[in-house]
C-alpha cells in the first residue's frame, strides 16, 4: 500500500475516533488483548491472510473446549477467554477492512463523457460500463460489469487501473479472499470465481459493485456482510477444503474413527457429521461434504431423494416427500453407515449408486468407481512386513497383527463361511478368509470357528512375510467385490483402530430364504426369549430373536485412544439401521453384556413376548417302540421293496429291519408336515446314519427343518416347523390355543393395537430380568412407547 494511501487511512481511522459513540455506533477498541498485551495497528505489518487463520484456528478451539476432559471451572475460563479473542479478531478485521475501504480508488470517478471522457479510453482502463446511473445509487447496475482476480488467479490481468484499486470491476488485487461467514460460490464478486457467483456461471455473470460506500455516520461494515447488497452467504464450512495429498481412503479411515469416538446420542445425524468435520483441526483430512436431493416428478406425491457425499463418494441415500425429513433421514443413515461398515463396503455402495445413476441418465454417461488403489495398500503391507515378529507363536501372531493394523488404522476383516455340499472332504468344516483393508491375504479351515480364524491368521502373515506384495494385489481377491448374500456366509467380523464390528448377517441369510415373507409379511417384531439355559448370555437372546423377525442385528465396540488406565469400552447396538441401545464397560464383554441387556429391556417394553424353554432331548417314540412296529410292518406281509431307497442297497452294514424303520419315521414325517403346530418331533438316539441322512432329504423336500443333533455325546434328529414360519404367525396361533401355549412355546404378553401391553401368562424369573419394572400407579389409560419403525428399512 503507497504511503498517500496510509496517510488516508490514518486519516480514516482519525475522523472515526473523534465522533461520538452514540454517532458512531461502535464502541473504541482496546489496545491491549485478554493478555494484557499491547496490541499493534494491523498497518504495522499483519496480513488478512494471517488474520484469517487466527480467526479459525481459535473457532475450532472453541469447538473443542465441549469435548475436553477440563474441569466445569477451567472450561468456563477458557471459553471466556475464546470469546474474548474472538471479539479482538473481529474488530481487527473490521479495522482492515475499513482502511482498505478508505484507500480504494473509485474506478468511475471522474469519468463523464460530458466533460470530454472518453468511452473508448474508460472501456480499454476499467471494463465495460455499466448500466445503470452510479451517481443516483444504483449499486447493482452502475459498477462494471467484468473483471478478473489478482495476480494469483485465473488469467491475465486486465485494464491499466491503479495497482491499489479493482481490476475491471473484480476485488482489490490484495484482497485476500471471502471473509469468515462467507465462500467462494457465494462471494458477491463479479470476477472468475468458480461456483455459481462467477462468470459464466448457471446464474449468469454477476456484477463488482465498486468500493463499499458506508452511509452517514460512517463506521465499518460487518465482516460478515462485506459483499454485493442481498445477496445470501454461504457457510464457512460448507467449502470445498484445499488440496492435499492425503488419499481418499486415508480420509475416510479418519472421518469414521472420528465419528465414533465423537458420537453423542442426543445428537441429530446432522449435527454429528458436521460436528466432527468442524472438529478436525488438520485442513487436509477435512472432509468435503457435499449434499443435494432431486425430484421425481413422475410420481404423485412428488418423491424426493436425497443424497450425500463425502470426498466425492456417496455415503447414504434416502427418499421421501418433505426436504426436511429427507435431509433428516440421509445424514442419520450417513453415520449409521460409518459406525457399521468399512471403507470398502462405503465404497461397494458407492458403486452401486453410481451405476444406478448412470443408468436412470442412460447411455454415455461416465461412470464413477471408487476403490483402495494399489499404492495404498502397498504401504501398508510394508508397514506389516516390517513390524511383525518372526515368533511363530499363533497367539503372538494375533496379538501382534491385530495391534500393529490399530496403530497403522489397518482394517481386518474376518469372513466366516460353512461348508458347501460340493465342498468334499472339507464338507464339515468351517472357512475362514482373512482381508487386510480391501485385500484378501489368509484363508484356512477347521472344524471350529476359532481354530480357523487362528489360522487364517498365521496364513497371513506368511503370505506377507514372503514380501511378493505386487502379486498378491494384482491377483487375490478384493472385498470390495464380496457378494453379501452369499447363503454359507457364517459371520463378518470387522477390526479397525480401536473398534470392532459384527453381525447376525449369516442367520439372516438364511432365515430370510426359509421364511415366506411376502405370503406372511412380519406385522411387528415379536421377542423369543429362551430359559434354563447354563450360561444365558443376552446377545445371543437378542441375536435370536433379530434373526427370527428378519431384521439386521449390528453392534459396535469401540474406544478412545487414550492411556490404559481410563481406556472405557463403548458398545452401540443396531437394529435395521436404528440405534436401540448403548453401553460403557471395562472391557469389551461388559459393555456388550450391558448393551444387549439394555436393549432387551427396551423391546420388551414395546412388543409381544413369547418365552420358551431350552430343548429336553426325549424322544417322540423311543427305539424299542419303532422296532417293534417295524418287526410288526416285516410279518404283515405288506410289500415295501419298491418303496426302498437305493442307499440301503449302497449302504456296507444294515439290519434287516433299518428300511422298515425308514419307511414308519417317513410315515411319521409326512403326517407332521401337514399339521400346523409348533411341536417338534425328536428321533433317537443312535439310529442308523443311513435312517438319518434320508429323513433330512426328506425334510427338505417337504419345507421342514430336520436335522442332526448331538446331545451328550449321543445323535439324534430334530424336525421342527418354526424356522419356516414367521413370529407374526407364531403369535397369531398361539392366541389361538389353549393358556396360549403350543409345544415349547408361550405366549407371555401381547402387543395392543393402541401399544398396550397385556400380560396373558405368568413369565419365569430369567425373563422378568430382561422387563422393565411397571410402576404401579401408572394410569391405565396411559399409552406406551411408539413403535421403533424397525420394517420400514428395506434392506
Amino acid at each position: 500500500m503507497s504511503n498517500s494511501a496510509k496517510e488516508q487511512g490514518a486519516e480514516g481511522d482519525n475522523s472515526y475516533k473523534t465522533g461520538s459513540d452514540n454517532d458512531s455506533g461502535k464502541r473504541r477498541m482496546k489496545d491491549v488483548n485478554i493478555e494484557d498485551i499491547k496490541r499493534s495497528k494491523l498497518s504495522g505489518g499483519m496480513d488478512q491472510s494471517t488474520l484469517n487463520q487466527m480467526v479459525k484456528f481459535n473457532e475450532q478451539a472453541f469447538a473443542s473446549l465441549s469435548n475436553s476432559n477440563l474441569t466445569p471451572a477451567e472450561r468456563d475460563e477458557n471459553m471466556k477467554k475464546c470469546i474474548q479473542r474472538q471479539q479482538m479478531l473481529l474488530e481487527m478485521k473490521a479495522e482492515m477492512i475499513e482502511t482498505q475501504l478508505q484507500n480504494t480508488d473509485d474506478p468511475m470517478e471522474g469519468i463523464n463523457e460530458a466533460n470530454g471522457g472518453n468511452r473508448q479510453e474508460m472501456n480499454r482502463n476499467f471494463g465495460r460500463p455499466g448500466r445503470g446511473d452510479p451517481q443516483r445509487g444504483d449499486l447493482h447496475r452502475g459498477g462494471p460489469q467484468r473483471g478478473d482476480l489478482h495476480r494469483g488467479g485465473r488469467g491475465s490481468q486486465r485494464g491499466e487501473l491503479l495497482r491499489d484499486g479493482p481490476t475491471r470491476g473484480g476485488p482489490p488485487r490484495d484482497w485476500p479472499g471471502p471473509m469468515i461467514g462467507m465462500g467462494f460460490n457465494r462471494c458477491g464478486m463479479g470476477g472468475r470465481f468458480p461456483g455459481p457467483g462467477g462468470r459464466g456461471g448457471p446464474s449468469g455473470p454477476r456484477m463488482w459493485a465498486g468500493p463499499f460506500r458506508p452511509p452517514h455516520p460512517p463506521h465499518p461494515p460487518h465482516p460478515r456482510f462485506f459483499g454485493n447488497h442481498g445477496m445470501d452467504m454461504m457457510n464457512f464450512e460448507d467449502q470445498r477444503p484445499p488440496k492435499s495429498n492425503i488419499s481418499i481412503e486415508e480420509k475416510m479411515i479418519f472421518f469414521k474413527n472420528q465419528a465414533l469416538e465423537k458420537f453423542d446420542p442426543n445428537l441429530s445425524g446432522f449435527n454429528m457429521i458436521m460436528g466432527c468435520k468442524r472438529s478436525i483441526e488438520d485442513p487436509e483430512f477435512s472432509p468435503f461434504i457435499d449434499y443435494r436431493f432431486d425430484r421425481d416428478r413422475s410420481k404423485d406425491p412428488v418423491e424426493i431423494i436425497g443424497r450425500l457425499k463425502m470426498n466425492g463418494v456417496y455415503i447414504a441415500t434416502a427418499t421421501g416427500t418433505e426436504e426436511k425429513l429427507v435431509k433428516g433421514m440421509t445424514y442419520r443413515k450417513a453415520l449409521y453407515y460409518l459406525h457399521t461398515k468399512t471403507v470398502s463396503e462405503i465404497f461397494y455402495n458407492s458403486n452401486k449408486i453410481n451405476a444406478d445413476i448412470a443408468k436412470a441418465k442412460g447411455s454415455g454417461t461416465k461412470l464413477i468407481r471408487h476403490h483402495f488403489v494399489g499404492n495404498y495398500i502397498r504401504d501398508k503391507l510394508k508397514i506389516l512386513h516390517k513390524r511383525l515378529s518372526r515368533s511363530e507363536n499363533e497367539r503372538e501372531v494375533i496379538r501382534d497383527f491385530d495391534y500393529i493394523c490399530d496403530m497403522n488404522e489397518i482394517t481386518v476383516t474376518s469372513i466366516l463361511y460353512r461348508s458347501e455340499e460340493s465342498d468334499g472332504k472339507f464338507q464339515n468344516l468351517i472357512k475362514c478368509e482373512l482381508y487386510v483393508d480391501d485385500l484378501l491375504m489368509g484363508s484356512a479351515r477347521s472344524a471350529e470357528r476359532k481354530d480357523a480364524i487362528r489360522k487364517a491368521y498365521v496364513e497371513a502373515k506368511k503370505v506377507i512375510m514372503q514380501n511378493n506384495l505386487d502379486a498378491c494385489i494384482n491377483e487375490n481377491k478384493r472385498l470390495s467385490k464380496l457378494d453379501r448374500n452369499n447363503e454359507n456366509i457364517l459371520d463378518i467380523i470387522n477390526k479397525g483402530k480401536f473398534y470392532e464390528t459384527g453381525s447376525n448377517i449369516g442367520n439372516l441369510i438364511v432365515s430370510r430364504k426359509s421364511r415366506d415373507y411376502e405370503s406372511y409379511p412380519q406385522k411387528e417384531l415379536v421377542v423369543l426369549i429362551q430359559t434354563m439355559e447354563r450360561e444365558p448370555v443376552p446377545y445371543t437372546i437378542l441375536e435370536r430373536t433379530a434373526t427370527a423377525n428378519g431384521l439386521l442385528l449390528e453392534y459396535v465396540l469401540h474406544t478412545a485412544e487414550r492411556t490404559k488406565e481410563c481406556r472405557d469400552f463403548r458398545c452401540l447396538i443396531y437394529l435395521n439401521t436404528k440405534l436401540i441401545a448403548l453401553a460403557t464397560g471395562q472391557n469389551k464383554p461388559q459393555a456388550k453384556f450391558t448393551a444387549a441387556e439394555n436393549a432387551l429391556k427396551e423391546l420388551t417394553s414395546r412388543y409381544s413376548l413369547i418365552e420358551y424353554p431350552t430343548r429336553d432331548y426325549v424322544a417322540t417314540t423311543s427305539n424299542d417302540s419303532l422296532i417293534a412296529l417295524a418287526h410288526n410292518l416285516k410279518i404283515s406281509g405288506r410289500d415295501i421293496t419298491k418303496d426302498i431307497p437305493e442307499e440301503f442297497n449302497m449302504a456296507d452294514s444294515t439290519d434287516e429291519l433299518d428300511p422298515y424303520v425308514y419307511r414308519i419315521l417317513e410315515n411319521m414325517v409326512l403326517e407332521y408336515a401337514n399339521v400346523e403346530t409348533l411341536e417338534e418331533m425328536i428321533f433317537g438316539p443312535d439310529l442308523p446314519d443311513v435312517v438319518i441322512d434320508l429323513l433330512v432329504k426328506k425334510c427338505k423336500e417337504w419345507n421342514i427343518d430336520g436335522n442332526r443333533r448331538q446331545h451328550n455325546g449321543k445323535t439324534y434328529i430334530v424336525i421342527q416347523k418354526i424356522k419356516s414360519i414367521t413370529t407374526s404367525q407364531m403369535s397369531d396361533f398361539l392366541l389361538t390355543q389353549p393358556c396360549f401355549q403350543n409345544g415349547r412355546y408361550t405366549l407371555v404378553q401381547l402387543r395392543q393395537p393402541k401399544g398396550k401391553l397385556q400380560i396373558i401368562n405368568m413369565c419365569s424369573k430369567e425373563v422378568q430380568q430382561y422387563m422393565m419394572k411397571t410402576d404401579e400407579n401408572e394410569d391405565e389409560d396411559e399409552e406406551m412407547p411408539e413403535d421403533l419403525g424397525l420394517f420400514d428399512v428395506d434392506l
